[in-house]
C-alpha cells in the first residue's frame, strides 16, 4: 500500500498575525490635568490611630503582667 496526500491551500486560511500593543515609554506621557490632590494613603495610614491604640494597650497590658509572665515561664524551666 502507498500513501497518497493532498493538500488543500484553498481550505487553509492563513492565521492573521495577533496586534500587539505599542510599549509606553516615558515620553509618551504627559503632565496630570485636572489634578486636586484630596488625601494621602501611605502605609502608616491603614489603621491610623486605631493601630496606635492598640499597640498602646499592648504595651500597659504587657508592663502590669511582666512579672508573672516571667514567673511562668521559670515553671517550665
Amino acid at each position: 500500500m502507498s500513501e497518497f496526500w493532498l493538500c488543500f491551500n484553498c481550505c487553509i486560511a492563513e492565521q492573521p498575525q495577533p496586534k500587539r500593543r505599542r510599549r509606553i515609554d516615558r515620553s509618551m506621557i504627559g503632565e496630570p490635568t485636572n489634578f486636586v490632590h484630596t488625601s494621602h494613603m501611605g502605609a502608616g495610614d491603614m489603621f491610623g490611630d486605631r493601630m496606635n491604640s492598640v499597640i498602646d494597650h499592648s504595651v500597659t497590658w504587657l508592663t502590669n503582667n511582666i512579672t508573672q509572665i516571667t514567673l511562668s515561664s521559670l515553671k517550665y524551666l
